[in-house]
């Protein structure tokens, strides 16, 4: 038996920290815990306390960086009240946070699992929300949808929320990007026309406008609209790897390429830059500086064998025989793929006479 002294030091040790919500938890499932039981509206009134408490330690665990101890309060708030819409919100963003760690470790079917649970959570707030859901709950639940490759459950979600919250920007953006994964360009158009109109300075509307307009190979009002992204963010190089796709499929590959070749030669040495190079120089037959910008990019990141690889294949179209097999030998010696290592070597070997 516990003594009342110890009992007032346990008072004083927990009392506030988040640490005693997950015990306070754990006790509302016990039973036999005590020999007398409170009346029926004093347990109710403790009960929403606690989970009101709950609910501020979930936040308090996310701040510290402790999603696993977050994920536990939040589970235990939606078996207490399976339809609480708070909870279930706060049990699906604690799962989405959990799976991108998982993620970020290599561990992709453990995310896999997580992202899916969360979609569960938030299908279920948006359900126990009604008519009436908050705007921020659809937008977090379309984001999870689309995680989950639902991008016509996501499109809805987004769309609704466009309605409650006409005047932001971001859900339109969101649905015209939908529409962009889905290959719907004339409908994706329409939403981040709507975005530009009500914000011409958000550069995400033109850009997405951009695509659209590349999809439907009207690459004169791709190349316009792409260029109002630029202007609205300059130093965004995402928008610039995307004005030379659209003169590249323009087949004005010698622009691409120098648009790309501005870029520091730093800031050029990364995969999307230089598989957006290598495609520019490939089409205009310059294999040389193809293989020359494979060679920077493995330079600066020498873990990336495939980068090896490639500047090997670049050299043998650019026909430096004698180069390819140095960086062939290189990429074997690293441990690149056999498989690939291979595929070059057969396009290495003497043609039969």
């Amino acid at each position: 038996m516990i003594r009342p002294l110890e009992i007032q030091r346990l008072k004083t040790t927990y009392h506030s920290g988040p640490c005693a919500i997950v015990v306070v938890l754990l006790c509302l499932f016990a039973t036999g815990c005590g020999q007398q039981q409170p009346a029926p509206e004093a347990t109710t009134s403790f009960e929403r306390e606690r989970f009101e408490e709950g609910l501020r330690s979930i936040e308090t665990w996310l701040a510290r960086g402790k999603p696993d101890k977050a994920e536990v309060i939040a589970r235990r708030l939606v078996t207490l009240e399976p339809d609480s819409v708070e909870a279930l919100e706060a049990h699906g963003r604690c799962l989405v946070i959990l799976g991108a760690l998982k993620r970020s470790q290599g561990s992709d079917s453990e995310a896999t699992q997580f992202i899916k649970q969360a979609d569960e959570c938030y299908q279920a707030a948006v359900h126990s929300a009604g008519a009436s859901p908050r705007v921020s709950l659809l937008h977090e639940a379309g984001i999870t949808a689309s995680s989950t490759g639902d991008y016509e459950r996501a499109l809805g979600l987004h769309s609704r929320a466009a309605e409650l919250d006409p005047t932001n920007t971001k859900h339109a953006i969101f649905a015209g990007n939908l529409l962009t994964r889905l290959e719907r360009p004339e409908e994706s158009a329409r939403w981040f026309q709507q975005a530009t109109e009500r914000d011409p300075n958000e550069p995400w509307g033109w850009a997405g406008l951009a695509e659209a307009n590349r999809q439907m190979k009207a690459y004169d009002a791709a190349l316009t609209t792409i260029r109002q992204a630029r202007a609205c963010d300059p130093s965004n190089t995402n928008f610039r790897i995307a004005e030379a796709r659209i003169l590249r499929e323009s087949s004005r590959g010698r622009e691409a390429a120098m648009l790309l070749f501005a870029i520091g030669p730093d800031e050029r040495a990364n995969r999307p830059v230089t598989e957006a190079l290598v495609a520019a120089c490939t089409q205009i037959g310059d294999h040389r500086r193809a293989a020359e910008a494979w060679q920077a990019l493995h330079a600066k990141h020498p873990e990336d064998l495939d980068a090896m690889l490639e500047a090997a294949s670049a050299w043998l179209l650019a026909g430096e025989r004698e180069q390819a097999a140095a960086w062939l030998e290189a990429a074997e010696s690293s441990g690149a793929s056999p498989a690939k290592l291979q595929s070059i070597r057969e396009k290495l070997r003497p043609e039969a006479p």
